[in-house]
């Protein structure tokens, strides 16, 4: 049952930040990880890296440097961007503690771009288009953000992506973009199959 989470250009001197179920981080340069055929599985990252036990990676990150921002979104609404220059550490430290909110499960974490658009989506079948510029900044990488996406009772965000639409074009897109938040989101409905989502 595994499955392709993100993919990125990159090389092999840029540093990974693999962001975790436990409100961690872990960092590693990617050549710190062999090379390997495209049909191989790779190495496993939780062991390499020591995770805690039960611990998943939940987003990862390719950079270069630390400038920019990391945009963070959780499963009760909230998000927040926070400086990417909080998790350099002159030493060689691979795993960071406390890296940001974990009052609420991450859902997904991504260098920010302030021109990109994510969709996000709840476990009620409900969607909202959110741009970068519209996630609040922060400087306290722990920060819980403010919330985007009001949530009924009991309901939780389960995904969040860059949006993109030639993969997956909405139906009616502009009714997903809100001028204001918070908002409750609108139905789900693109024009791919809904066997075909399901699967996805």
């Amino acid at each position: 049952n595994d499955y392709l989470r993100t993919k990125f250009e990159t090389n092999n001197t840029d540093e990974i930040l693999f962001f975790t179920s436990d409100a961690q981080v872990y960092k590693s340069r990617l050549n710190d990880f062999d090379d390997s055929k495209a049909s191989s599985l790779g190495e496993y990252v939780a062991g390499k890296l020591k995770f805690n036990d039960n611990e998943k990676v939940v987003s990862a990150i390719c950079i270069s440097d630390y400038n920019g921002r990391v945009i963070m979104f959780f499963e009760n609404g909230k998000a927040v961007s926070v400086p990417l220059d909080s998790y350099f550490t002159k030493q060689n430290r691979k795993k960071l503690t406390n890296a940001f909110f974990g009052g609420s499960p991450l859902v997904a974490a991504f260098k920010a771009n302030d021109k990109a658009e994510y969709l996000v989506r709840s476990n009620d079948d409900r969607a909202l288009l959110i741009k970068g510029s519209q996630v609040i900044e922060k400087s306290t990488k722990t920060s819980s953000g403010s919330t985007l996406y009001t949530l009924k009772k009991g309901k939780k965000i389960v995904s969040a992506v860059e949006y993109n639409p030639e993969t997956s074009k909405l139906v009616k897109e502009s009714k997903y973009r809100k001028t204001k938040l918070p908002s409750s989101g609108v139905v789900f409905e693109d024009i791919f199959p809904r066997a075909l989502r399901e699967w996805s």
